[in-house]
């Protein structure tokens, strides 16, 4: 799995999504099934979402899919710890710039 241009946009409140691109270059499907921002878990569309072999799904607030926090309060411009959790291909870690909704992120509702 590659996980690409992951970036967590914050408002004001403490709500934030996950904005990236997830890709499965195996030759086997596979599952995202959790996700964790900082230390909170991460809420995932339907709880699960399969990837096809050869498959990009991009996750965002207006997506199909999206992973979003509640009650987060990350210092903007910081990167904080990423991880997701894959039913086959294990746990996929990072850190990942914070953001506010201004700017090119100024459309997003977290």
């Amino acid at each position: 799995m590659v996980v690409d241009n992951a970036t967590v946009v914050q408002d004001e409140a403490g709500n934030a999504t996950v904005l990236m691109r997830i890709t499965n270059e195996g030759l086997d499907p596979d599952t995202l099934v959790a996700a964790v921002l900082g230390e909170q878990p991460a809420v995932i569309t339907s709880g699960s979402v399969d990837i096809a072999p050869g498959e990009s799904i991009s996750f965002a607030w207006d997506a199909i899919h999206f992973v979003n926090v509640a009650g987060f309060n990350a210092p903007m411009s910081s990167y904080v710890p990423f991880g997701l959790q894959f039913a086959n291909a294990g746990i996929a870690e990072t850190e990942i710039l914070v953001v506010p909704p201004t700017g090119i992120y100024a459309d997003i509702k977290p």
